[in-house]
């Protein structure tokens, strides 16, 4: 079978190569490694009639993951038009006062003049369903608009909003992604081989695709692509294990739900979308590439 390497230039030893990009691993970074190629096999050691471990390649077609951006953060609000006086209009009460903050990462503002994924401040004059934005506190208003029809979506700034949003743009900074995806009953470890040991429990190396924009006006899922399959056991009616890895090997939840989130409407671009092809080396008791019968009496 194939062997998968990803080789991150971060775990080298420092001060014997300072360039990353010239360097030589020593033996103590490839330990975790297997003298012995990958072997898969289909019968289990305890002798049983039918094969029990099934041999597959596991091919990831796409991997769609939330693209960040702060509304997925917060409480939103949605302009609907903006007045002659450079006024948002809402169709509902905003709940804001003059010096709240908002920010939006929609383009749909844009033509108008309204910036995109800064933080704005709320100015005079405020009514209970029109207020005007400023880059800074009180302000001169922003000129923008006039728009009739419009939707464009804004969230309440607060400091864990702010925290959350930057957090999650690691996805927009890493090169790379490590991604688990395995039956649970064969939790299979070392499919790539890796410096140290740091994702013994991956199985594919995610490169980042294309964005996919939403009906807001802002991207709305990042797109990750595996540019090789993996052959590792897997049962087909078994449960499927998820798990997304940063490249130090920490488990990337940075969109995971609070309680109050869940209490909320489902927001369907703050999910996942996996899809994927697994081929059986095993079928009706017969490898299909090897003249073996998988079989024990």
């Amino acid at each position: 079978m194939s062997v998968t390497y990803f080789i991150d230039s971060v775990e080298r030893d420092r001060q014997q190569y300072p360039d990353p990009l010239n360097y030589t691993l020593d033996a103590s970074q490839v330990l975790t490694w297997p003298r012995s190629n990958k072997e898969i096999k289909a019968i289990p050691s305890s002798h049983v009639k039918n094969p029990l471990d099934f041999a597959s390649t596991v091919h990831l077609l796409s991997v769609q993951i939330p693209y960040p951006r702060p509304e997925l953060y917060g409480d939103i609000i949605t302009a609907i038009s903006i007045g002659a006086a450079n006024e948002l209009v809402f169709p509902d009460p905003h709940g804001l006062v003059e010096g709240d903050r908002i920010w939006t990462s929609s383009n749909n503002g844009a033509p108008y003049g309204v910036p995109v994924d800064l933080p704005l401040y709320v100015v005079a004059p405020v009514t209970p369903t029109t207020f005007s934005i400023s880059t800074s506190m009180g302000g001169a208003p922003l000129v923008i608009g006039p728009a009739t029809t419009l939707s464009l979506e804004f969230v309440i700034y607060t400091s864990a909003v702010q925290a959350l949003y930057e957090d999650s743009r690691v996805v927009l900074t890493s090169p790379a992604l490590l991604f688990k995806i395995r039956c649970v009953t064969y939790k299979d470890n070392r499919n790539i081989r890796c410096l140290n040991g740091t994702h013994a429990g991956a199985t594919h190396i995610l490169f980042r695709g294309g964005v996919t924009q939403g009906a807001s006006g802002a991207p709305a899922f990042i797109e990750w692509i595996a540019k090789a399959e993996q052959t590792q056991r897997w049962k087909l009616d078994d449960v499927i294990q998820f798990e997304f890895e940063t490249r130090d090997g920490r488990v990337l939840d940075v969109f995971k739900e609070s309680a109050d989130d869940q209490m909320k409407e489902k927001d369907p671009t703050r999910q996942s979308i996996i899809s994927f092809i697994v081929t059986p080396f095993v079928r009706d008791g017969s490898f299909s590439n090897h003249f073996t019968d998988p079989y024990e009496g």
